[in-house]
């Protein structure tokens, strides 16, 4: 192989690379299921941390903790809840509450 066909490649290899892996991080992460929380948890109450403020009689947490879809950083939220679904004794699969 000429080594004009063999740079060709590497440049198409490189730019498909970087196209594929900068529509990664810009998709943001899965959409939610619909209902994702509560097919677990019935009593929000009992999971809230001690700190949380009252809520009420609040359906769901993603009513206050919705994420801004054009912000790419995870929220605090997002953060504790994966921490709290992915690690310890839970190691749940994204797709118990992810649609993929």
């Amino acid at each position: 192989m000429h080594v004009r066909q063999k740079n060709g490649i590497y440049t198409c290899a490189t730019m498909l690379t970087c196209v594929l892996m900068s529509t990664v991080v810009l998709a943001g992460e899965p959409p939610l299921k619909e209902n994702a929380c509560s097919a677990c948890h019935k009593d929000y109450i009992k999971i809230m941390p001690q700190k949380h403020p009252e809520v009420g009689s609040v359906k769901a947490c993603l009513s206050c903790h919705t994420p801004d879809p054009a912000d790419h950083e995870p929220t605090n939220f997002s953060v504790e809840i994966h921490k709290v679904h992915k690690a310890g004794k839970n190691e749940l699969k994204c797709a118990a509450c992810h649609s993929f």
